[in-house]
């Protein structure tokens, strides 16, 4: 059992009230025979304070509370392991919840962590929380009272600080270097269109094309979920509409698509190629290491704890708006068209 200020009393045989005054620092009348008394007793006894009691007293918990929509997904791991990190080097711990990307379970865990006394939140809202449901979630989290950082994915907001990568940009990035290997039938597995930053990948892959005069095709297109099953899903679909390039919105999609590649006798890079978006540690490893966007995702996680820390300590801090820039990392899942016309040829 946990060991109590009342154990700690009985092991010396002074009043719980010395006790209590000398583990919280206010025994300056009490000679130093009986401090070290006390400090000997509580580390024999391996006392520690009770972190939630001393917070709901001093209204400070030294924790963070982070709502992340898919625990699975390698991007949001690393992007938790960074708020971890800096949170600890402040002394604070983190609450994980998982929202699993449905709003009422993100709804549940902002309660859960204002019940917990959270010093703040970091969000990742789910890809249901769009329209009459994104108000009711930026409603639920002004209730708590807390700073609150949304990261990656939110929709406009002007109250509350942001942190995000510039998605038109690296969507541009991952279609112009397509087009420059002459690929023109070029698939999109996007994901889940309710969100700004969602949307927001999908315009720069539009706009791109039309930059280049190449015609958009709805069968081309498929709407995704960011989970690895629906880039398989898609993937299947695409084919029967021979793209010679498939970009998909994040790497865990792009990894569905490329198992469904191979279970379908399509080799990448060589019959068709891919692309993915975020950059997360196992595209470098793949058996065909994935052409990606990058994100700094554990910068951006780090980044987004210190802009919390900052608005715990000054709650009157206006809110920062942080956009990272993208960069497209080119390894060996993509090919010049020409490879692709004489491989073809000669079979």
């Amino acid at each position: 059992m946990r060991t109590t200020i009342k154990d700690i009393a009985q092991e010396t045989g002074l009043s719980i009230t010395t006790v209590s005054l000398i583990l919280n620092g206010k025994g300056k009348k009490f000679p130093p025979d009986t401090k070290d008394l006390v400090l000997v007793a509580a580390k024999k006894l391996n006392y520690r304070p009770n972190q939630l009691a001393v917070g709901l007293l001093k209204k400070h918990t030294q924790t963070l509370g982070l709502i992340i929509p898919d625990i699975s997904n390698v991007f949001f791991s690393e992007f938790a392991k960074g708020v971890e990190d800096r949170g600890r080097e402040e002394q604070y711990s983190i609450i994980l919840c998982n929202s699993d990307d449905r709003f009422h379970q993100e709804q549940q865990s902002i309660n859960i962590l204002a019940d917990r006394g959270v010093d703040g939140i970091i969000i990742i809202l789910s890809s249901e929380s769009f329209g009459s449901k994104n108000e009711e979630c930026l409603v639920a989290l002004r209730a708590t009272g807390k700073p609150v950082i949304l990261a990656d994915c939110f929709n406009e907001v002007v109250d509350f600080s942001t942190m995000e990568i510039d998605n038109r940009k690296g969507s541009a990035l991952a279609v112009e270097h397509l087009v420059s290997l002459g690929h023109s039938r070029i698939a999109c597995i996007t994901g889940p269109q309710g969100l700004k930053s969602n949307k927001e990948r999908m315009a720069g892959f539009t706009t791109t094309m039309r930059d280049h005069d190449i015609p958009l095709d709805d069968r081309l297109i498929f709407e995704g979920d960011f989970r690895y099953q629906s880039g398989y899903d898609g993937a299947l679909k695409l084919l029967k509409d021979c793209p010679t390039a498939i970009y998909c919105h994040n790497d865990m999609m792009a990894f569905g698509a490329l198992r469904a590649l191979r279970d379908s006798g399509i080799r990448v890079p060589k019959d068709v190629s891919l692309v993915g978006f975020d950059d997360v540690f196992f595209s470098r490893y793949m058996e065909v290491p994935l052409t990606t966007v990058k994100q700094p995702i554990y910068k951006m996680g780090r980044q987004t704890a210190s802009l919390l820390l900052e608005e715990i300590d000054n709650h009157e801090k206006a809110p920062q708006h942080v956009v990272f820039a993208p960069r497209l990392v080119v390894r060996r899942s993509e090919e010049h068209t020409s490879e692709l016309q004489s491989r073809s040829a000669i079979s």
